[in-house]
């Protein structure tokens, strides 16, 4: 399996902090069959593809358990995820 390449960066409007993070995910067409866990003990972010690809993100930093929301923008390919800090 790859690993996609993929940027995080971070969010604050004065109430709250959060992750964006941002998969490409060329060739894959729908958000149907992605697997997304954020893993609070780890402080990672986890995306399967099944059959191509595979990540785990680092967050660096200490996240809630629940992604507060996670999007696949078709035309670009791309899995939008954020998380709260």
């Amino acid at each position: 399996m790859q690993v996609p390449p993929y940027t995080v960066h971070r969010t604050d409007d004065g109430v709250r902090k959060r992750l964006v993070v941002e998969v490409s995910l060329p060739g894959i067409l729908t958000g149907s069959g992605l697997e997304v866990s954020v893993r609070e003990r780890e402080a990672s972010l986890f995306v399967r593809a099944p059959g191509r690809y595979k990540l785990t993100v680092p967050l660096g930093v200490p996240v809630s358990g629940v992604a507060e929301a996670v999007k696949f923008v078709r035309n670009k390919s791309v899995l939008k995820v954020r998380i709260r800090q």
